[in-house]
């Protein structure tokens, strides 16, 4: 039998937003939350009747609420289960977990994953209601339990080193492949390419939002982006050649922190002639990707990115990949002499793809839409990235399996 998501005023709307949803499997405990939303006004919020693992996979394909509670009940694994969840959520939901068990080293290792708050059966009204206030900001929230998206930062050694192309295949990945949320923001303001990388014209979308830097609110956000496909966003601008416009670290920082809220990454796509300011931004990323070619010039500029990269934020981490741009050749630089050179080895190696380069450049698509040896190195790089637990994306789950 399907769970319908209806809200708790028993109205027909069906507004996609729902500021707290909540998945329970017992009768007793779903009319409880249902009572309490509507005597707080939450009267198109929604209370369904489902499991932990019907929220996953709902989530998969719908838009996150503000709040979301769900029940554990039904979980062997209650910790992995809501990994899984977090990897289809954004990371801006506050999540309240209820359960069977009154576990103190449950409660604990839920808090550590960013969980809000975790309460045993049967419902404390008091307990409960505390947490839902500080989850829909009307008590403040401990800073500790708020999750944030990951934030990427590729760096080509030289212009022409592929740093483009290669962002936009592995966000596409992520996106496409690893059903996450992903926002890119193209920092080439006079010449940037990422939005071509998906067939894209400019909306000027970034400058209105640093001309507007008050305004970071998550609509102004979502009007000023450009949208590729259901989990990809892309902030771009096309300014005049030759304008005076420069970008500082903390405006882009601040629309960073913004985005983090939203997206489970953020990826920037550095300048190819890059400034204090835009390297001071590039140092605060937690993943710092430098993409070199096997000549001369390249690796002696990878050098020097990683060795000023690695001096900026002790959290984050630098990862060297080699992209080989044209089929080898007589004069190459060999593997292991790139390696003795920047005295550390290479994280991730592209291989030549002659495809792969007419599909990017010509037709505005990501070659990683396609197989191919390319594409199958990016993929293992965007895996590597995001980690072990992955959630692919399924289709037509807008209606759900009751449990009961």
């Amino acid at each position: 039998m399907a769970i319908a998501l209806k809200p708790v005023d028993g109205s027909a709307d069906t507004a996609e937003y729902r500021e707290v949803i909540a998945f329970i499997d017992d009768g007793e405990t779903e009319t409880v939350i249902a009572e309490y939303l509507r005597r707080l006004g939450q009267n198109n919020s929604v209370v369904a009747r489902g499991s932990l693992k019907d929220a996953i996979k709902f989530f998969t394909d719908h838009e996150s609420p503000k709040v979301l509670i769900v029940d554990v009940s039904a979980s062997d694994f209650p910790a992995n289960d809501l990994e899984s969840l977090a990897n289809v959520c954004e990371p801006s939901v506050q999540v309240i977990v209820i359960g069977k068990r009154n576990d103190i080293g449950l409660f604990r290792d839920l808090v550590q994953m960013g969980i809000q708050d975790y309460l045993a059966k049967p419902l404390p009204y008091d307990l409960f209601s505390r947490s839902l206030h500080q989850a829909l900001g009307i008590l403040p929230l401990s800073q500790a339990r708020q999750r944030a998206g990951k934030v990427i930062a590729i760096l080509g050694a030289r212009g022409g080193v592929g740093a483009t192309t290669l962002l936009s295949n592995i966000s596409w990945l992520i996106a496409e492949d690893l059903g996450r949320r992903v926002a890119l923001i193209d920092l080439n303001l006079q010449s940037g390419t990422l939005g071509l990388s998906f067939n894209q014209k400019s909306n000027q979308g970034l400058s209105e939002i640093l001309h507007n830097s008050d305004r970071l609110d998550p609509l102004f956000l979502e009007r000023a982006m450009i949208t590729v496909g259901k989990r990809l966003r892309i902030l771009s601008s096309e300014e005049p050649l030759g304008s005076a416009t420069e970008l500082r670290a903390n405006a882009v920082n601040e629309l960073v922190r913004a985005l983090q809220k939203q997206f489970h990454y953020v990826g920037l796509d550095m300048p190819s002639l890059i400034n204090s300011d835009m390297m001071e931004v590039a140092k605060s990323a937690d993943l710092r990707i430098v993409v070199v070619t096997s000549d001369i010039a390249s690796v002696r500029d990878a050098a020097r990115y990683i060795n000023e990269l690695d001096t900026g934020n002790p959290n984050g981490r630098t990862l060297l990949v080699l992209n080989n741009i044209l089929p080898p050749q007589r004069g190459a630089l060999k593997l292991t002499k790139i390696e003795a050179a920047l005295n550390r080895k290479v994280d991730y190696e592209i291989p030549y793809a002659k495809t792969a380069g007419i599909q990017a450049s010509v037709m505005g698509k990501p070659f990683s839409m396609q197989n191919g040896t390319a594409t199958k190195a990016v993929r293992k790089l965007a895996h590597g990235l995001v980690g072990n637990a992955v959630i692919k994306p399924r289709r037509l789950l807008d209606v759900l399996r009751r449990k009961g």
